[in-house]
């Protein structure tokens, strides 16, 4: 097909659902309400094909759902400290925190910790107020967080106990992993896999084969309650290191499921 005929065939094309759409539309001279019923319902599309044997309808697509789930380890800790100290002073209440948060950072050092996984917040510094109705300050309170990580997890209990020989008003623990990117990134691929692999078997019952990928959308899955997940719930794809029982202590499982849609290619019949 000359580049010409192409030209002459796509506007063909557009003229020919510029005129749909103006057939499909009612007047507004009757009056505003046919109008607003126009503009209340839902967008319509019109999807066509211009080719060399002219114009014809989209073909036939088939629109799967991936679902795919993890159950990821935690391989860190990290232990939150709160420092606090009261004082008549602000200055002195500041001094007294600030020293309590060097001798812990060196605590947890002799302990073996490396110095990068110790990280110290900045100081802060609130009035500590009378009764009422007395109001007016009677001290100055200053605090500073200290959070120590750990890559094994069973020293947390030890970690703990060096903490708490200081002056601190909280303590904490999150328990956390290191390879969560690189684990939403499997899981999206077995999502994925797992949406290709129900296409295809769809295909070959109704006797056709996959085309091009026309869409592809994402959305995060929850819990699996309710009889509408029961029969998705077949389909879902595991990581291979996922476990058959209970979770591990502190795992997290991630689920992801996708929603592709495929061009079907019907085959020829003899």
């Amino acid at each position: 097909m000359s580049p010409a005929s192409s030209t002459s065939t796509s506007q063909r094309a557009q003229l020919f659902v510029l005129g749909a759409l103006l057939l499909c539309a009612p007047s507004c001279t009757d009056g505003p309400s046919e109008c607003q019923e126009l503009s209340a319902g839902p967008p319509t599309t019109v999807v066509i094909q211009a080719g060399e044997e002219g114009l014809a309808l989209a073909g036939p697509r088939v629109r799967v759902d991936g679902i795919a789930s993890i159950d990821v380890s935690p391989d860190l800790v990290d232990l939150h400290v709160t420092l606090s100290a009261e004082a008549s002073a602000s200055t002195d209440a500041v001094a007294a925190v600030r020293e309590q948060r060097e001798a812990l950072a060196a605590a947890l050092r002799e302990a073996g910790l490396d110095p990068d996984a110790i990280r110290v917040g900045h100081l802060s510094v609130n009035p500590v107020w009378s009764d009422y109705p007395h109001r007016k300050v009677r001290a100055y309170s200053a605090s500073a967080s200290v959070v120590a990580t750990s890559g094994e997890l069973e020293r947390v209990g030890e970690l703990a106990e060096i903490a708490a020989g200081y002056s601190i008003s909280s303590l904490s623990t999150q328990y956390r992993s290191s390879q969560m990117t690189q684990k939403k990134v499997e899981l999206r691929e077995l999502a994925l896999r797992a949406a290709r692999d129900k296409a295809q078997q769809s295909a070959r019952v109704l006797d056709a084969s996959l085309g091009e990928v026309v869409a592809i959308e994402e959305g995060q899955q929850g819990g699996w309650g309710g009889w509408g997940m029961a029969n998705m719930v077949v389909n879902e794809a595991r990581g291979a290191d996922a476990p058959d029982g209970a979770l591990a202590p502190g795992a997290v499982t991630l689920r992801l499921s996708v929603h592709v849609e495929y061009a079907l290619v019907a085959h020829p019949r003899g």
